[in-house]
């Protein structure tokens, strides 16, 4: 497990996605930034991914992006942000803090990470949902966008009228 993972688990543990804002900044140059906002979604299904990043203290670029809430919530920010961040190189080191609700942009308990394209893989030992290792989980289920999920994850995607895939959100039904 890496830093992010564990920081995030230790913040948004028994949290909702609903509120909850991520702020991150490059450390060797605090003027490039990127916020995660999440919010409900018009369908009242999916929820809304707001990615918004910064140049020179300027919103540069800004995404909506319906995601699936199916699953735990370290999970998810996890997934999300590192599906984000893959434009950035081997080494760079960003600046992660969580905001809830109406608190403070975060100052302090923060933490940092490195990016390591090679770790930023999916499916390699557990589903990306559930987290089980593949040796205790039914036999994952390959979809086209060739993401594995457990049988039993694939099958709460559905149930709750899901169709596409948790980790990159490509259409599979």
């Amino acid at each position: 497990m890496d830093n992010l993972f564990i920081y995030l688990k230790r913040k948004l543990h028994n949290k909702t996605l609903l509120n909850t804002n991520i702020h991150c900044r490059l450390k060797q140059n605090e003027s490039i930034q990127y916020l995660f906002r999440f919010s409900p979604c018009y369908d009242g299904i999916d929820m809304m991914m707001h990615v918004i990043s910064y140049n020179k203290y300027i919103r540069e670029k800004e995404q909506c992006i319906k995601i699936s809430h199916f699953g735990k919530i370290e999970n998810i920010v996890y997934d999300l942000i590192l599906s984000q961040l893959t434009h950035l190189s081997t080494g760079t080191v960003i600046i992660i803090g969580t905001r809830i609700d109406d608190e403070p942009i975060p100052t302090i308990d923060l933490v940092e990470i490195s990016i390591n394209q090679n770790q930023q893989g999916y499916n390699l030992d557990e589903c990306p949902v559930c987290k089980l290792p593949w040796i205790t989980t039914y036999s994952p289920v390959l979809l086209k966008c060739e993401h594995r999920l457990c049988v039993e994850c694939l099958m709460g995607v559905v149930r709750n009228h899901g169709n596409s895939c948790p980790v990159c959100r490509e259409v599979f039904i």
